[in-house]
């Protein structure tokens, strides 16, 4: 039995609509979450008539067993009275018999359905035994696997934590809104906190602290140049909002460096104006990949883009190439056509020939037509497939008004010569004089 699923709360809601839907693998998904001697009750809980799940309830009750606990939250929000207060009744008599016990185990179901007509009474009881609860309690509820429950326990308990455990926690949880909520909270009760959030955060936290840091205008410099778009971003505003030119400090830090930083390149990617094409153009030697592929987001956005320039490096790295792919993308008919067929039919990475065939599609529906075909007839692979289902399935009515230019439907009549019935079926409807 899976462990963390056992625990999900999202895991049980399923559980349960599937019961009520298809039933489509319903024990399979049933083993998941209980011991196979509990799997036949647990699908009685989840029936459709409420009589069989008043019955199960009451199963559930006399058994006794922890497993059981979230099958009887899921019916304590029931919509029949008689099988919600059966399973309430249940619930209240194992909150009595071991509160520390139960509370934990009860969470991840009630947050998954707080919010139904009859879901907020559990879950707003747990929220007072938390907010009343033991330390040990608490730390118990803050190691749930479920990620949700402990969302919500993180919220609920915040003013029972010190500001070092905030801290703690939003420097090392491994859940990003913990961290970030447990950031806004620190930075809330002790301003102070914001420098060491803002060197040792994550993104999102370091964001936060910029914000707690705001009237600290040597402090939205430095961040300005950060690896993260996100707090590069919130640092421009800010420095902005303070009277700053962020603009200015990018164009110093990218003359600066040898090389500049990845995130300065970005940083003047964001708000530089064409006349910056010149200063970071060099830089497209850049030793980091990363550093590469925000000279060419740059030259896209300055609209200086250059297909002789930037074509040699659709066979750079992922990044850079996917970068490359889209600048060049309202520059496809320029691209060489042969240049971009040998990538495709190359030994090179997967990420090239499709980068390779974005751009051969981008030329115009007949061409996309033309290139699906050709990999249709000539190739027996993935590309090919979906070539196949593109000519099916992707044109309709947007070759109804467009003929091919004479030498396009000189390559079209002769690749439909080689092309089985069902492939030249698809596109010989749109030719006038088929």
């Amino acid at each position: 039995m899976n462990s963390q699923r056992e625990r999900s709360g999202k895991a049980w809601v399923e559980f349960d609509q599937r019961a009520r839907g298809s039933g489509r693998n319903l024990a399979g998904l049933g083993r998941e979450l209980v011991p196979d001697d509990l799997l036949d009750v647990i699908c009685k809980a989840s029936d459709r008539d409420g009589h069989v799940r008043e019955k199960a309830v009451l199963r559930m009750a006399a058994a006794g067993r922890a497993e059981l606990l979230p099958a009887l939250v899921l019916r304590a929000a029931d919509w029949v009275p008689q099988v919600r207060v059966a399973a309430m009744r249940a619930l209240v008599e194992s909150l009595r018999a071991d509160l520390e016990a139960a509370v934990p185990a009860l969470l991840p179901v009630a947050v998954a359905i707080g919010e139904r007509q009859h879901g907020r009474w559990l879950l707003g009881n747990l929220e007072d035994f938390l907010r009343a609860g033991s330390p040990e309690l608490i730390r118990a509820c803050l190691r749930i696997p479920d990620a949700k429950a402990r969302q919500a326990v993180s919220a609920i308990v915040s003013d029972r934590r010190t500001v070092e455990d905030l801290v703690d926690t939003a420097l090392t949880d491994r859940d990003t809104l913990i961290r970030v909520q447990c950031a806004k909270d620190a930075v809330r009760r002790s301003p102070e906190v914001a420098s060491i959030l803002l060197r040792r955060g994550v993104s999102g936290v370091r964001v936060v602290a910029l914000f707690a840091l705001r009237e600290h205008t040597d402090l939205l410099e430095a961040a300005l140049d950060d690896r993260s778009g996100h707090v590069r971003s919130v640092a421009q505003y800010l420095l902005t909002r303070a009277g700053g030119d962020p603009a200015a400090r990018y164009r110093a830090l990218v003359a600066a460096g040898d090389p500049p930083s990845v995130g300065a390149l970005g940083g003047l990617a964001d708000v530089g104006t064409p006349e910056d094409a010149s200063l970071v153009l060099p830089w497209l030697a850049h030793p980091l990949p990363r550093g590469r592929a925000e000279v060419v987001r740059a030259l896209r956005r300055f609209r200086a883009v250059s297909v002789p320039t930037l074509v040699p490096l659709l066979t750079d790295s992922p990044v850079v190439s996917r970068q490359v792919v889209a600048a060049l993308t309202d520059h496809a008919a320029l691209v060489d056509e042969d240049h971009l067929w040998t990538l495709v039919d190359s030994d090179v990475a997967p990420f090239v020939r499709i980068g390779a065939l974005r751009l051969l599609r981008e030329r115009g529906s007949w061409e996309q037509a033309i290139t699906d075909l050709r990999l249709a007839i000539t190739r027996d692979d993935e590309l090919a497939r979906i070539a196949r289902e593109s000519l099916a399935h992707g044109y309709g009515q947007r070759l109804t008004y467009l003929q091919p230019r004479p030498a396009q439907r000189a390559r079209l009549d002769a690749l439909l010569e080689r092309a089985d019935p069902d492939l030249a079926g698809y596109l010989r409807p749109w030719l006038k004089d088929s």
